[in-house]
């Protein structure tokens, strides 16, 4: 029985129609950021002199996310572990579109990261150094700690996608049991692949939960760090103080 239909795949009314409002996204987009940055630029506030920066990388990040998946535009072709492109780069070659592939992920663990050392880095503005040394030691800012999660973080989750790209032949496999991913590995030139067994998008998918799954356990971690520490002091803070701290729990 075909797991894959025609029906499954955009028409092409349905690709025009994605492609302007993507391209209508993307500038606005790049409106929005060019405003955002000359605001943030010049912002004069307290407390902005650092945390601009981490607005900046946030931005960054989130823009560049952004332009990937404009130009790229993938259409999966679920449950086959393959895709083509309906964006502006449709016509290049499968080379290329596995090269987007990477950069995708790329983009999207950067900002996610960004926007997650962003609010950490805002939460320790918020702690008090006297009343809060554990968490101080726990949130305080260090470019190298950052650094090293990203390049470990970045090389799991793009190995598994850089090196396990359909062979032909596996691509042929593909193509004798559906008739749609035949047609259409015929006629996109963008369309790839990867596998998605062990080492293929299968480790991909425990990489990303296992991250996730970090970085939720570890605000759940702060957290409760914090509700210790709120425990243990509360009874010397002020109200005002004190609602403060409950706030930012």
């Amino acid at each position: 029985m075909e797991t894959l239909i025609e029906s499954d795949l955009p028409n092409e009314t349905y690709v025009r129609i994605h492609q302007t409002v993507q391209l209508l996204v993307l500038l606005a987009a790049t409106v929005s950021i060019v405003i955002t940055t000359i605001t943030i630029v010049y912002s004069k506030g307290r407390g902005m002199e650092t945390y601009k920066y981490y607005l900046l990388h946030e931005l960054f990040w989130n823009y560049g996310f952004d332009t990937v998946i404009c130009l790229w535009m993938p259409v999966n072709m679920f449950p086959y572990q393959c895709s083509y492109s309906i964006g502006i780069l449709k016509n290049s070659t499968g080379d290329y579109q596995h090269f987007l592939t990477c950069l995708s992920s790329v983009m999207a663990t950067g900002k996610a990261l960004a926007i997650y050392t962003a609010v950490v880095y805002r939460y320790s503005q918020a702690l008090s150094p006297q009343r809060h040394p554990v968490l101080q030691r726990l949130v305080h800012p260090n470019i190298l700690v950052y650094i090293a999660v990203f390049v470990v973080v970045q090389f799991a989750m793009v190995f598994p996608l850089a090196v396990n790209r359909s062979t032909p032949s596996q691509i042929q496999a593909k193509s004798d049991e559906s008739a749609v991913v035949k047609r259409v590995s015929e006629t996109q030139p963008s369309f790839i692949c990867i596998e998605n067994g062990a080492g293929g998008t299968l480790t991909f998918m425990y990489i990303l939960i296992g991250t996730l799954l970090t970085l939720f356990i570890g605000t759940i971690a702060l957290c409760l760090v914090h509700l210790r520490q709120l425990m243990r002091s509360g009874s010397s803070m002020s109200s005002a103080t004190y609602r403060i701290q409950v706030s930012l729990l």
